[in-house]
């Protein structure tokens, strides 16, 4: 696991600009399957979005090139009566 930091230069979900609650800091998993996932924290209520793949590339020592094809979006929140859980899991086909 490494925790990176620099500037989030753009977040959109469903076409809302979200920028302005991303966090400056990035951690990156890497998982003994060969999946990598970068996890960013949105806004100041622990949530969280983990972007992950199993193939990437790294042109360079300052550039990782990540294929996606899985997002975990986490809210920080406890479930709602009813719900399974706050989580939610999108496969990027």
């Amino acid at each position: 696991m490494a925790i990176l930091k620099g500037a989030c230069e753009k977040l959109i979900m469903k076409g809302d600009d979200l920028t302005e609650h991303c966090s400056n800091q990035i951690i990156q998993s890497i998982y003994n399957t060969g999946r990598t996932g970068f996890t960013v924290t949105v806004g100041d209520k622990g949530t969280v979005m983990t972007f992950s793949g199993l193939e990437g590339a790294k042109p360079d020592p300052d550039t990782q090139l990540q294929d996606l094809d899985f997002i975990i979006l986490n809210l920080g929140t406890r479930a709602s009566p009813g719900e399974d859980s706050s989580e939610r899991r999108l496969w990027l086909q």
